[in-house]
């Protein structure tokens, strides 16, 4: 996946605000002043931008935007720290999006997966052992795919969401980074599977 079609992607994952100004009207999503969806509005928009610094090697944009982000408020809406919800439902969504989009017959997109996993550390290793888990447990895969994700997993230790911690400031922090580059190599792997 080219890095234009990487950042839109991700853009439409984190619910289309890349480009939006911060708490900007979406389709879907309730425009009253409820002061919690402007943090999590803002968590997606700021989480893009540090995405784009992935992209593009910016490593000071990256770390700008998820500090930025981080320093949101914990959010009542979604009962979590925007930051740790948003980078969790992007790489969560970004991998169900492939599978939804996948032909019957094509597993490129748990290919990608299981390369990723067998070389992901920390937070995106377990929020991406808990978004196969959440496909082989909800999803409609083949048999071999369940298969895979299941010996997958196997060895990997059971950890709630990033969402669903009390971390600090520097742990949440590390968690989204990680998080995030966990995703841009499942974009590479994706690139790379697809070729």
């Amino acid at each position: 996946m080219d890095n234009r079609r990487a950042r839109a992607t991700l853009a439409d994952e984190l619910l289309g605000l890349a480009g939006q100004s911060y708490g900007a009207p979406r389709a879907g999503f309730d425009s009253s002043p409820d002061p919690a969806v402007p943090a999590s509005a803002a968590a997606d928009n700021l989480l893009a931008k540090a995405y784009d610094g992935l992209l593009t090697g910016d490593r000071d944009r990256t770390d700008r935007f998820v500090d930025r982000a981080v320093a949101l408020p914990y959010d009542d809406h979604i009962s979590a720290m925007p930051a740790a919800m948003a980078s969790s439902m992007a790489l969560f969504n970004r991998v169900i999006d492939e599978l939804e989009d996948s032909h019957v017959d094509d597993a490129t997109w748990l290919d990608a997966a299981l390369e990723v996993l067998e070389g992901a550390d920390g937070w995106g290793k377990s929020e991406l052992r808990m978004t196969l888990t959440h496909i082989d447990d909800e999803c409609e895969t083949r048999a071999q795919e369940r298969r895979r994700i299941r010996a997958a997993v196997a060895g990997v230790p059971i950890r709630a969401s990033i969402a669903d911690h009390d971390l600090s400031t520097t742990e949440l922090t590390q968690a989204v980074h990680s998080v995030l580059r966990t995703l841009h190599q499942y974009d590479a792997a994706l690139a790379r599977h697809r070729t």
